[in-house]
Order: C-alpha cells, then structure tokens, then sequence
C-alpha cells in the first residue's frame, strides 16, 4: 500500500546533478547591458510603433480579448503583409523572422543596427537579419527573454522562459499594494519583479541562472524600473537576513525525475522544493507581509488535496489561503510536461514518459496537483487556513479579489456563532451579474435558473434560488441583515428560524468568497 509520498521521500533520492558554479560561470550571457542610451532609444522605438499587448494583438488580428502568449503566435505572416514600423517589429523582435536589413534600419532609427548587434538583440542572417531574443508585450511593460521554439525550449538547461500561463496567474494572483521592499523569487526574464516594482520602493530578483539574471536587468532598464535588484543563488540564499513585504515565486515546481532545465526542475525529489518553498517564506515575511507561490504537490488518490499544503503551512505564524487548480494521475501529469520536448520522436518520448511513470511509481505518488499557496504573516494571535477550488478558465487580475477573501477570512474566522452575522450589513460586489436561463412553459418564458458570477478576479460562480436572489438585492449596505430576513420571510411566507439557518449558510459562503462585502462601522 503506498504511503503519504509528501512526507514519505527522501531527500537523498539519486537525481541528475544539478548545474555546477563553475558551469554557471561560463555562461554566455544574451544581453550586453552597457549602451544604456541604446535601451532607452529601443523603448522610445517600441512605443511609437505601438509595439504593446493591444498593438501586437491587433496587428496579428487577434480577435476580441485573446490573450497574446508567446509559443501562440499566428504561424501565418498574412496580417502583417502591409508591412509598417509596427510590422517590422512583430517579426523581428515577437516572431523571431528575418527582415531585410535596410527595412529593420528604416524602422528602428534612430538605433544603427551595429548598437544592437553589439546588444545582442541582432544578429546577421542570410536574408538580412533576425533576432536571437524574443521580445514580448505584456501588461504595459516589454519583456526580453529566449525565444520559446515549436513548443519546447530546445536544448539549453539554462533557456529563459518568456512570459507564459503561469507567470501570467501568478501576476494575477498578486495583490498590488504599494509595500516597502518585494522579493521575486526565481526571477526567470523578470516578469514579477518588473510588476511589483510599479508599487515597491525596492525589489530583489533571485535566481539560480545567470543569463535569467542578464535578461531580468536588460529588462528593468528597457522598462525604467531601476528599483529592481538581481542577486545570485539558489531559493532564499541571496536574500537572508531579510524580510519583504511581498514575495513571489513561481518556483521550478514540476514533480519530475529529470534536472534538465533549471526553469522546470527543481532537483529535489518529488514536491520537496515546493515544500521547502512555502515553509521557509514566513522568515523572509515581515508580520502583515504576504507571499504569493505557484505549487505542484503530490498525496494518494484518496487524500484530500490540501493536506499535503495544510502540512506545509502548519506551525508557520501565517494565515494561509491555499488555492487548487486541478489534481492528475501521474501518466497524464507525466505526459503533459514530456510530449513537447519530443515532438517528431515517438520512440523517446514513449521511453521518457515510461521513466517519469515509473519514478512516481517508485515514490507511492498516486495524484499530482497544481495550485498556489498564499500566505499572511501574523504579527501575533491565532492564525486561519482556508482551501479553496479554482473555476476552470483563466484568472483575471485578482489581487483586489484575493484581499478581500483574506479580509472576510478574518471576520469569519473569529465567529463563535454565525448568528452574528446578522448584525452585519452586506453589499453585493460591484463586479458581479446575474445569468438567468428561461424556459417556454404555457405560454410564457419561466426562469429555469439563475446563477451569480464574478466577472474579474477568480471568477466564482454559483446557483441561486428565488430566495437567495431576494435576499442578495436587498443587500445594499444600508441595511442589517436581520431586518432583510425579516422582510423576505414575511414575502416568502416561511418561519423565520427556517429560513435563516438556510440564508445565514448562503450569505456566509457568498461573503468567503468575495460575491458580498461586508460593511465595517
């Protein structure tokens, strides 16, 4: 019978070895960071060419809202047949085509194109030139990083993600309170850090890569954000003897038996960085101060999915909201992260992905999944852990969203007695709506359903009856709750104490997961 894997495996588990100082300090670094005019000019270039999320999305004709993400490029070049500034852009800096060299030096002066060879950012090519990096626009800032190719990031163990899904939910997970001094932890091309630097005073970028290093910098000065500082190591090392008021980390979480990208692998066995992750952050944690992690961990198929993180964040001095995305049997987890570094080789991908079985095998792990741990920093008294379901779909930008369900926690967490809440006045978001299906009957359309939905953040959904939907358009903040069970009672024509052991259940879980605000007085 397997056992618990999370604290089963041992940490003495043989793995590939991971990088030597000795390899890091050979590296090639991409980018040359001393023509600081040059950097500067670059952006000025960019930003007259439009050369931003809506630009490039609208010059790739992209519909409506779609995301841009790197690696999701239109293979086609039909949009961009007109040519332009913008155009030239696109395909030298987003899609990585070679352009004529007269049309790239037309569209970037007043940059020479010998400045951004010398950069790294150019580079010769049989039909003019082409450029080595790829540079992305995300959210009003422009990333450089390496250029995500066919799927894969080739064969380099030190390739530097561009921004991707999970840097984007981790971006939207973060709240965005102005704080003193931040902490990105495993930088990668800087994505977070050069975000948290638009509401920190300070921010320090860690990384075990140089060249994820050499990109972070570029990038902090292509965007102006010179508040960004980039340390050497490996986790917390770098920054010990310090506390943040914010950290973020989406740490190489991947339960792999493989040390082959320093992006993707962690080199400890099983979930073993990710525990070591979430239960060290408290210390680099000023009281108040939260932390925000990516996570993959493992448990049995029949082990509820936080315990292996309520585990984690016991006995840590924080409140902790840990958030689930989705739980796979090992072959799929396995074959997800395997197949698109074999595409075209059947035979290796098929003994790759026997490998990797076979190492979970080995370990018990029977269920893998993906989610975040955020955490709080208590100064003193009794801290709360809370679990939480992710909706399928993408996260929008939640930071606001995620500080109100820790406010709610709060209130919640102290009641003795939810009779309490009765006593309370409650609001209903402003950035929910109501989704009502109607049905044919008798000659008339009947509401059939009718669902409640957040439309930005974690976009929460849940079904509401008659009552429900009565109470909650009372709750206009002016009001006790007690008094508006009062009214519907008498409405509905129902018993008091029926109806409000039923509506003191709704509203509280409305209330826990940011659909009601309460009213503070």
């Amino acid at each position: 019978m397997a056992t618990a894997p999370s604290s089963s495996i041992s940490r003495n588990e043989k793995r590939a070895p991971r990088p030597t100082r000795a390899r890091q300090a050979s590296l090639r670094l991409p980018l040359a960071l001393e023509d600081v005019e040059a950097i500067s000019q670059l952006r000025s270039v960019l930003d007259a060419a439009a050369f931003s999320e809506t630009g490039v999305r609208q010059a790739l004709a992209l519909e409506g809202t779609t995301t841009l993400q790197p690696g999701n490029e239109p293979v086609s070049l039909r949009p961009l047949a007109e040519g332009g500034q913008l155009a030239t852009l696109i395909k030298l800096f987003l899609l990585g085509v070679a352009v004529d060299a007269t049309e790239a030096a037309r569209w970037l002066q007043p940059l020479e194109l010998d400045r951004l060879e010398a950069m790294g950012l150019l580079e010769r090519a049989p039909k003019g030139v082409r450029s080595p990096v790829q540079l992305f626009p995300y959210r009003g800032v422009v990333l450089a990083s390496d250029r995500y190719k066919a799927g894969a990031p080739g064969a380099d163990p030190y390739f530097v993600l561009p921004v991707n899904p999970t840097s984007i939910t981790l971006d939207s997970l973060t709240i965005r309170e102005p704080v003193q001094w931040a902490l990105d932890l495993g930088t990668g091309c800087g994505v977070q850090a050069i975000l948290a630097a638009k509401h920190s005073q300070r921010v320090m970028a860690t990384d075990i890569n140089p060249r994820a290093l050499n990109f972070t910098s570029f990038n902090a000065l292509l965007n102006g954000t010179p508040a960004v500082e980039t340390r050497l190591g490996s986790l917390f090392d770098p920054a010990q003897g310090c506390q943040f008021d914010l950290v973020v980390s989406n740490p190489p979480y991947v339960v792999s038996p493989d040390s082959r990208y320093v992006f993707r692998d962690g080199g400890l066995p099983g979930d073993a960085l990710c525990a070591d992750v979430v239960s060290k952050a408290p210390a680099f944690l000023r009281p108040g101060g939260f932390a925000h992690i990516l996570c993959n961990w493992v448990h049995r198929r029949d082990e509820d999915w936080s315990a292996p993180l309520r585990r984690w964040v016991a006995e840590t001095g924080c409140d902790a909201l840990l958030l689930h995305y989705q739980t796979e049997d090992p072959f799929t987890y396995a074959a997800k992260w395997v197949q698109p570094l074999h595409l075209g080789n059947e035979a290796a991908y098929a003994r790759t992905l026997d490998r990797w079985v076979d190492y979970y095998r080995r370990l018990g792990i029977e269920a893998i999944s993906s989610g975040a741990v955020l955490l709080r920093r208590r100064a003193e008294g009794a801290t709360w852990v809370r679990a939480v379901e992710l909706p399928p779909g993408a996260i929008g930008e939640a930071g606001s969203h995620i500080l109100r369900i820790f406010r709610a926690e709060d209130y919640l967490s102290g009641l003795d007695d939810d009779r309490k809440l009765l006593s309370e006045a409650f609001q209903l978001a402003a950035d929910h709506r109501l989704e009502q299906t109607l049905t044919w009957q008798d000659g008339r359309y009947l509401v059939r359903d009718t669902v409640l939905a957040l439309d930005r953040g974690i976009q929460f959904r849940g079904k509401l009856d008659p009552l429900g939907l009565h109470l909650l358009s009372q709750c206009d903040g002016t009001r006790l709750l007690d008094g508006i069970l009062d009214e519907v009672a008498v409405t509905a024509g129902m018993a008091r104490p029926e109806l409000e052991a039923a509506s003191l259940s709704v509203v509280r879980k409305l209330f826990a997961l940011g659909f009601l605000i309460r009213i503070e007085r």
